[in-house]
């Protein structure tokens, strides 16, 4: 199974597409938020069978500030560029 994980940050974020049955990294790169939404397509259509994982925020209680905001719409950003890449269903 191949596994497209995000790591999604305030301006750039990390992302991995993983064969588990390899145990392997195929790709990998630290990218800008909006190439990295962009490169959606691409990817989907590359790699059609691949699982999709993004990290989610919690605060736990805990204060938060601007960029845990600024990651959470990036997080909607990212859900929204896949679903219209065919990369998740609603």
């Amino acid at each position: 199974m191949l596994i497209l994980g995000i790591d999604p940050g305030t301006t750039k974020s990390a992302w991995v597409l993983w064969d588990d049955e390899k145990e392997d990294i195929i790709l990998r790169s630290i990218d800008e938020n909006a190439h990295l939404a962009g490169r959606f397509t691409g990817l989907c259509k590359e790699f059609q069978d691949a699982e999709i994982a993004i990290e989610m925020v919690a605060s736990y209680g805990m204060a938060v500030g601007k960029e845990v905001f600024e990651t959470c719409v990036w997080i909607g950003v990212f859900l929204r560029s896949l679903s219209k890449s065919d990369c998740i269903h609603d």
